[in-house]
């Protein structure tokens, strides 16, 4: 007859009292696999969870220094503008393929850098003095609305110097048409003149290339 020893009590095997022991064991050491698998399963998903949040802290700041990085690629021009308008000025410049040095001279000539500058008795508003009553149309091409906020204000700006410059006649026949359109330009060319305005803007043109 097997006994089993439970403290200081001989219990036989195949008696109630032992079967239930047997049992409690049972229960005590599957309860102990059942914490220990539940803590391997915490451990694992803490883990993960940790390095998703460090690889999302890295991905975070490697955007970040990719920012910088281009930023810093991208030179910025002695000009009272701030560094957003800049670069939203040099990439508009790369989609049309013009010089940001051109159209920084002809900011300065335009307004002076001032983006609430009014001028032409009230006609010509904004850092490139776009007149509404002509460029409606264009204003709506490129979704702007607004030519006293800045970047409204070159979008369409830079629209036109675009155009003029794609006629092919010419950097002074283009200065010429975004000051006076076509017609002006065309006489302008025709006669050997140029106006002020354009030796300003090409002044300052050089200016810039040169910094």
């Amino acid at each position: 007859m097997k006994y089993i020893i439970v403290g200081n009590q001989r219990i036989r095997e195949k008696s109630i009292a032992g079967f239930a022991y047997k049992h409690r064991v049972a229960l005590s050491l599957l309860a102990l696999v059942v914490v220990i698998v539940v803590g391997m399963v915490v451990a694992s998903e803490l883990a993960e969870a940790t390095t998703s949040n460090e690889k999302t802290q890295v991905e975070q700041v490697v955007k970040v220094d990719r920012k910088v990085a281009e930023k810093s690629e991208k030179q910025l021009y002695s000009v009272p503008l701030d560094e957003d308008l800049q670069l939203y000025i040099i990439d508009l410049c790369n989609d049309y393929n013009v010089e940001p040095e051109l159209v920084f001279a002809v900011i300065g000539q335009e307004s002076n850098y001032n983006s609430e500058a009014i001028g032409d008795n009230g006609k010509s508003f904004g850092l490139m003095q776009v007149q509404k009553k002509f460029h409606e149309t264009r204003m709506t091409k490129v979704g702007v609305a607004d030519l006293l906020n800045p970047y409204d204000n070159v979008a369409v700006g830079i629209d036109i110097l675009a155009e003029c410059l794609n006629e092919g006649k010419g950097l002074e026949w283009a200065l010429h048409c975004y000051n006076g359109w076509v017609e002006y330009a065309d006489y302008m060319q025709a006669t050997g003149q140029v106006s002020d305005y354009t030796e300003s803007v090409l002044m300052l043109y050089g200016e810039f290339k040169g910094e």
